[in-house]
């Protein structure tokens, strides 16, 4: 009688949650490693742009995945492993940085926990980042950034939180060119708010 279908979620804390964040991306990686250990497209386009550093590669190809892949390549060698560790690692950062996100604006803890356990029902995050989408990938993470920074922003109010967000705002106008639909939506959010 009266209990919330968050129910489980509710005893989560929060290094739990990042915890099992963390678990999901190492599992699917360890499944990419042994059960396809080769290149997707989008990988082998940056591995190719990698192999310098630029300001910018193509008209639709912001530097940060190149030179992301390059830092790994450099630190790691050129390996499949540490290759498909940077798209879950992107994962990650995405996953963990929506939940604490989350956890800044919701009442409850387990809301936070089922909203970003949600995502992994989407195809996005589901099936799609698991088959290729590395460019989608570094979106979602630049745009969880940019999310918990505003989310900071609103809760805390501090000069810090202002230059966290100004940082996700470069980190996600380098990493992919549909970024840039999120600062302006704030915008207009903040020019039409009361």
């Amino acid at each position: 009688e009266g209990k919330s279908s968050f129910e489980p979620f509710a005893r989560l804390d929060k290094s739990a949650v990042i915890f099992l964040i963390l678990t999901f991306c190492v599992i699917h990686w360890a499944i990419r490693v042994f059960i396809a250990p080769v290149y997707t497209i989008e990988e082998a386009d940056q591995l190719l742009f990698s192999q310098s550093l630029q300001v910018g590669y193509e008209a639709r190809q912001p530097p940060m995945l190149a030179w992301i892949h390059a830092l790994a390549i450099a630190g790691g060698g050129l390996f499949p492993p540490v290759v498909f560790a940077l798209k879950y690692l992107l994962l990650f950062v995405a996953l963990a940085f929506y939940y604490l996100a989350a956890r800044n604006v919701l009442i409850r803890p387990g809301v936070s926990a089922a909203a970003v356990a949600a995502w992994a029902l989407t195809f996005q995050v589901g099936w799609g980042v698991h088959e290729d989408l590395l460019g989608a990938t570094a979106l979602m993470a630049s745009l969880s950034l940019t999310l918990h920074a505003f989310t900071r922003i609103l809760t805390w109010r501090r000069y810090r939180d202002w230059v966290y967000l100004g940082c996700a705002i470069g980190v996600g106008m380098l990493t992919h060119h549909l970024f840039i639909v999120l600062p302006l939506a704030m915008m207009v959010a903040i020019f039409i708010s009361p």
